[in-house]
């Protein structure tokens, strides 16, 4: 990416040791300036997740997403995907018709202005369109500070903002409560009926 300084004479760019380095010559100074660029290895990522699928523009795009929702580490949305679908357009879970990358839900699919069933014919580039449609929607300007947070807007955006004993659905009641975690069993890690958001936060880090 390269941006545009209006008090720099020239930008060029070397490589100097393999690595990416932009010299910056300030009209004010002599001297050139090294700054090192950070580039993502997106062939790596897409080894280490076996996203053998995906193109280096699907990454670009992702890092893109990354980038506009303040995504501190655009490798948390390989993982994220990783998580719910291992990187299949078509993945479909049999009991709820979660459908895709994000395992998009029925209703959500429809608030997003589309359907599970379109979703599950649509390629990975259109997907990525809604999972940005996605995180606009349901994180609305709330800081993704790790990993975690970033999984609990797609599994449970109320929870972002609460302590790590909130148990999951109890909001809205304890049977509630039950019930997510009746569906999400392996995340009840003390095997108790309920999920809270630390038993989330380390079954997704292990």
């Amino acid at each position: 990416m390269f941006y545009q300084i209006k008090t720099m004479k020239k930008v060029v760019i070397l490589s100097i040791l393999g690595l990416n380095t932009t010299c910056i010559q300030n009209s004010n100074y002599k001297h050139t300036i090294p700054v090192v660029i950070e580039e993502i290895d997106y062939t790596s990522l897409k080894e280490k997740y076996n996203f053998k699928e995906f193109t280096d523009s699907n990454c670009n795009f992702l890092s893109q997403i990354a980038k506009k929702h303040n995504i501190k580490e655009v490798e948390w949305l390989f993982k994220l995907i990783w998580l719910e679908s291992r990187g299949n357009p078509k993945a479909v879970n049999p009991k709820t018709y979660a459908t895709g990358l994000i395992q998009f839900m029925p209703k959500t699919a429809t608030k997003l202005g589309t359907s599970v069933f379109d979703l599950y014919y649509m390629n990975i580039e259109n997907q990525l369109k809604y999972m940005d449609k996605y995180l606009e929607k349901f994180l609305k300007g709330k800081q993704v500070n790790n990993f975690t947070d970033l999984y609990l807007v797609i599994f449970y955006p109320y929870a972002i903002t609460k302590e790590d004993n909130y148990i999951i659905g109890m909001e809205k009641s304890a049977k509630y409560a039950e019930i997510v975690a009746q569906k999400n069993k392996i995340y009840d890690i003390n095997n108790d009926g309920f999920i809270t958001k630390y038993e989330v936060d380390k079954a997704i880090n292990l």
